[in-house]
This record gives C-alpha cells, sequence and structure tokens, in this order.
C-alpha cells in the first residue's frame, strides 16, 4: 500500500509519476492500527447493580418506566439515587414502555416488544439490544459497552441511540425509519464483526460516525469492519451514513447503499473492498479515501458518489454508478470501467493499469481563463481498451502515456471538447476486434447540412496497426491531429474524416510489391492536410522498376498547411520516390509516387 504526498495542481505534462512514501504510511495508520488492537473487541465487564430489576408488567398493555411493573427492583422502578445503582432487564408487548422521565441505570438488556418515550436514558456500563423496537423521541446514551446481537432491531420516530464507548455489532439487523440517529460519537469505536449484516430503513435517518476527519483516533469515532469471512459483505442500505471520523475496512466487504454526506477518512485494508453502492454519497473537502480496493456500482440501487477531498487508492472500479471526481488530482494504481459515469471536474491518474471496457467518460469543467478546459483522465502504464463501447463526453481529455492495447469494441467522442490523446514516447496498438473511432454529436443548428461535432484525436506517439489480413480495416471517423508516427499495415486504416498532419509528423508506408495487397494504403472521406514526413520503405527485398508509380494515399483534397509549405518524403527508400498529387475521376485526390 502507498500513499502519495501530492500538491493541488493541473495535469498538464509528463512530468506524471507515482510518489511512493512508505514512510506516510506508517504515520497515517499506527494510531490506528493501535486503536484497534486496543478497542477491536473491547466490551467493559458487567458488573450486577445493587438490584438487578426486570419487567413484570402485563404484556398487552402500555406501561410506564415508573410504573410498579418491575420484579427484584427494591420497591421502585429502576434509577440509580444517591449510592444505589440499578440495572434493568425489559421485555415488552407492541404497546410497550414509555420512558415518562430521565432515567439512569448501569446495565440496560431489552429483547422484545417497544420502548418508547421523550426522555433520555443513560446507561453507565452496557446495553444489551438483540431483539425491539425503540420508537420514542428521546435519547439513549450509553457510556459503557453497545451489544448489538441476535434478531432485528428497530429504530424509528426521532429516536437517538449514542455510543460513547465501544458497540459490537455481531448478529441480526438495524432498521432505521423516520428521523431517528444512530451515532458513534467523537473517540468511540463501532465494531462490525459478522457475516451477512445489514442495517436498512428509510433515507430519513442517519447512521453517524462523529469526528474531525484527521487520523487522531481520539478525536474520531471510529467504524471498525471486521467479518468472519472475507467474502461475505456487510450492508448499510436506506439510512443516510455520514461519516466524519475513520471507517475501516480490516476484513470482508462494506458496501454503502444509502448515500451520506462525509468530511472524514474511508480506508480499506490491503486485499478488502469498500463499495458504494447506492445513495447519493457527498465526500466534502476534508474527507479520503484511501487504501486497497474501492468499487462504485449499482448493487444497492447505484447513485452518486461525489468526491471532493483526497482519493488515493490502490484498485478502483466503477460497474455501475455515476463517480464525481471534484479534487484537482485523484490517483489509483489500477482503474477499471465496465459500465457507469465516470464525471466530474478534477483529474484522475492510473499510475499501473487502467482497463476501459464500456460506460461513459465525461466533464462538465467550466472555462477559466488561463486553464485548459478539459478534465484529465490519464494512463501512466498500460492501458487496454476493450468491451463494448467508451463514450468521452463534454470537457474530458483521455490521456495514453503507457502502453495502449485496442482489442474490441469502439470509442466515441461526442463533442469538440471531448479529445483522446496518445503522449510522446506512448504507443497506442490497433488489435484483434478494434472497430471503430468515431466523432458521435449531434448536427450543429438546425441545418441537417451542418457538420458533425468533432471530438479529436491526437496522436502525439506511436500508432501502430497489427489486425490479422482477415479484418476488416478499423475506421476513425472523426479529426485525427498526426504530431507522432502512424505505422500503417496495408489498407487496414481508413479515415471517415479528416487527417492533420503536422512538421513532427509522420505516415509510414511499407511498399513490398506493385500489388494493392504488397503495399500499404490509407483512405480518407474528408481532407488530407499534410505537412511532416511521408515515411517510405521498401520491404521483401522489393526493387520497383523505373517510373513504377504507387497511389499509397486517397483523399476527398490533400493539401499543405497554411503556414508551411507541403511536406517531405523520407524513411529508408523515401530519397528514391518523387511524388504529386492527382486528381481522380471520383473527385478525390491521390498522392501518387514514382519511383526514379
Amino acid at each position: 500500500m502507498f500513499i502519495r504526498i501530492f500538491q493541488n495542481s493541473p495535469l498538464l505534462s509528463t512530468q506524471l509519476y507515482r510518489k511512493h512514501s512508505s514512510r506516510r504510511v506508517l504515520l497515517l495508520f499506527t494510531k490506528t492500527l493501535i486503536l484497534s488492537a486496543s478497542l477491536g473487541g473491547y466490551i467493559p465487564t458487567i458488573q450486577a447493580a445493587d438490584f438487578s430489576c426486570v419487567w413484570k408488567g402485563k404484556i398487552l398493555h402500555a406501561g410506564k418506566w415508573t410504573d410498579q411493573s418491575w420484579g427484584d427492583c427494591n420497591n421502585t422502578f429502576p434509577n440509580n439515587t444517591g449510592s444505589i445503582t440499578y440495572d434493568a432487564t425489559l421485555r415488552t408487548g407492541f404497546s410497550g414502555v414509555d420512558l415518562d422521565q430521565n432515567i439512569e441505570i448501569q446495565n440496560f438488556s431489552f429483547n422484545g416488544g417497544t420502548f418508547k418515550g421523550e426522555n433520555e436514558l443513560i446507561v453507565n456500563e452496557v446495553f444489551n439490544w438483540s431483539r425491539g423496537n425503540l420508537m420514542g423521541a428521546g435519547i439513549i446514551e450509553v457510556l459503557g459497552g453497545l451489544d448489538l446481537n441476535s434478531g432485528r432491531k428497530v429504530m424509528g420516530k426521532e429516536q437517538t441511540l449514542i455510543n460513547s464507548q465501544t458497540a459490537n455489532w455481531s448478529g441480526g439487523s438495524i432498521d432505521l425509519f423516520g428521523t431517528s440517529e444512530l451515532v458513534n460519537s467523537h473517540g468511540a469505536t463501532f465494531n462490525v464483526t459478522s457475516d451477512r449484516l445489514r442495517m436498512f430503513g428509510s433515507s430519513t435517518s442517519q447512521f453517524i460516525n462523529e469526528g474531525n476527519g484527521s487520523f487522531n483516533g481520539n478525536e474520531n469515532g471510529i467504524i471498525m469492519i471486521k467479518l468472519g469471512d472475507p467474502t461475505q459483505n456487510v450492508q448499510f442500505d436506506g439510512p443516510s451514513f455520514n461519516n466524519n471520523g475513520m471507517v475501516i475496512v480490516e476484513q470482508g466487504i462494506a458496501r454503502l447503499g444509502g448515500g451520506g454526506t462525509s468530511a472524514g477518512a474511508f480506508y480499506a485494508a490491503e486485499g478488502q473492498l469498500l463499495n458504494f453502492s447506492g445513495g447519493t454519497h457527498v465526500l466534502l473537502p476534508g474527507s479520503s479515501v484511501l487504501g486497497s480496493n474501492i468499487e462504485f456500482s449499482h448493487k444497492d440501487g447505484g447513485g452518486t458518489t461525489t468526491i471532493e477531498g483526497v482519493y488515493d487508492v490502490e484498485n478502483t472500479v466503477i460497474s455501475g454508478n455515476s463517480v464525481f471526481f471534484n479534487s484537482a488530482i485523484s490517483y489509483t494504481s489500477t482503474l477499471t470501467q465496465t459500465l457507469g459515469f465516470l464525471e466530474g471536474i478534477g483529474n484522475i491518474v492510473a499510475t499501473d493499469k487502467m482497463t476501459l471496457s464500456g460506460g461513459w467518460i465525461q466533464s462538465s469543467k467550466p472555462h477559466i481563463e488561463g486553464q485548459q478546459d478539459q478534465a484529465i483522465l490519464a494512463s501512466l502504464g498500460e492501458l487496454d481498451i476493450n468491451g463494448s463501447f467508451i463514450q468521452i463526453v463534454g470537457h474530458r481529455r483521455v490521456m495514453n502515456f503507457g502502453i495502449a492495447n485496442w482489442t474490441s469494441g469502439g470509442i466515441r467522442l461526442h463533442s469538440t471538447l471531448s479529445r483522446f490523446e496518445n503522449k510522446e514516447g506512448a504507443v497506442f496498438n490497433i488489435k484483434e476486434n478494434a472497430t471503430f473511432i468515431v466523432g458521435a454529436g449531434l448536427n450543429i443548428g438546425a441545418d441537417p447540412l451542418t457538420p458533425l461535432e468533432q471530438g479529436l484525436f491526437v496522436n502525439r506517439g506511436d500508432i501502430v496497426v497489427d489486425l490479422s489480413d482477415e479484418r476488416q480495416p478499423v475506421q476513425i471517423n472523426t479529426r485525427l491531429a498526426n504530431l507522432g508516427k502512424i505505422h500503417l499495415q496495408g489498407n487496414k486504416l481508413v479515415f471517415g474524416s479528416d487527417l492533420l498532419q503536422f512538421n513532427n509528423g509522420s505516415l509510414l508506408f511499407d511498399i513490398g510489391g506493385e500489388n494493392l495487397n504488397e503495399l500499404d494504403v490509407l483512405n480518407i472521406a474528408g481532407e488530407a492536410k499534410l505537412d511532416g514526413l511521408i515515411d517510405i520503405t521498401l520491404t521483401n527485398s522489393f526493387v520497383p522498376r523505373s517510373g513504377a508509380t504507387f497511389d499509397i494515399l486517397v483523399a476527398g483534397s490533400i493539401s499543405p498547411f497554411e503556414t508551411i509549405e507541403g511536406f517531405s518524403l523520407g524513411g529508408q527508400d523515401g530519397d528514391k520516390f518523387d511524388f504529386d498529387i492527382v486528381p481522380l475521376d471520383s473527385e478525390n485526390q491521390v498522392l501518387r509516387l514514382t519511383y526514379r
């Protein structure tokens, strides 16, 4: 696990690299690990109070806490007075017990029925809750420990339950309805220790983890998820999950399916998974997402996640969610997108490998004078493009700094500011079942003859065509600006739009015979604005006869750039040829080579 220390500066050049800092890791997580070891399973030993009171009221009738319906209770009801302390065990019917005044006791066991009221109950030691309904408008504050086990536990109306020490959720479900709140307070730990647990309810209720978002465990609430089976999950689905402290996935899978607003830290330990699986999540400035595996999915209905704080993880998967990366720069070692939307106004850097198999990559970054208009998605290592189609939309620039392999599917560039860029020193391989790159925008204006809005494919490195003989040509049906090299293969690359080649760009043609299937040919439906170099190499020991001609490039029109006249022949054998631009009967033009 590596954490980078970085400045919030734009991503503008190849000076992008991964900053490994194991010392930073040690500083950030030493306190967390100490807290995990010292607090992780702690529940104080329950010591019986002076009197242990058991509710004896009639199960079908409503009662009040102050009723004389308690057994073994000193002829009163449980409420610490002076030096006398009380424990309480409560099980009621549906009509329940009303907390009709503020009460303080030592230990509280609640295992069925309904507990309600508008007053405050303070539990100095342990609250053991196995099942039942907390349906009041009051507050239960647990100062010692909270033991959540067994059956279904329901909070409703305006009830508040506060854990101020250590909670262990080891069994059963927790359902929050109304405007109820389950609070893990500053310095408290909420342990999730069993498989297949679920917190369910309404979006108006809240599970709140208090803190200041720093890595100081003494000031933060800690939600510690350590399941028995690392392949199983705990699901937080429905209530708003608001984390201002620390959420640590130490073992297992945590699914956040209900949304929430957070300014705290989220951390997935090595090999573990944190899944933003539904609802609307807003991670505010000052928040952080760190660790091993983070997924944005639709497993709990999908939704949106907005990231405005630090994002620095090992593996990111987008499989059916809308993720807005709004921080200046977000880092991930690997990025895999199969569905969903990668959005936001910030830059994202994948340092090791990026796999794009589908979904939408977009941005609505506003124009700011002196800054580039596109938000960047950068791949510094390997880039695999496969699957169906990837959609690049709005003000988004996808940049390849390493080796890209386009093996299947297509790429759609939807607007004038959407761009795919192959950077200096990078290689873009067109292989196997690649299909087409298309500018897929709408007509500008009402006139159907108005050209399509098109994105731009920019090549500053090497484009290499490597397709089987049986394959149909790959279509590039959007504008391509060539400032690098394009290594052609037979007639396997066809341009349905324009080719703009600058003075440092080159097209590499191999000629191995006079037949069409023995030489590279480039067909361009639009305009070929050629500067730079036409690179000619004779292959297969082929020596043309004097005066032999080769039509290597056919376009709607062929013209030099306005600022620099024409282009030159180069490569291994370029000095052996002359060239002409010749009109054809089809109103196209051809670049014709003549061997001297």
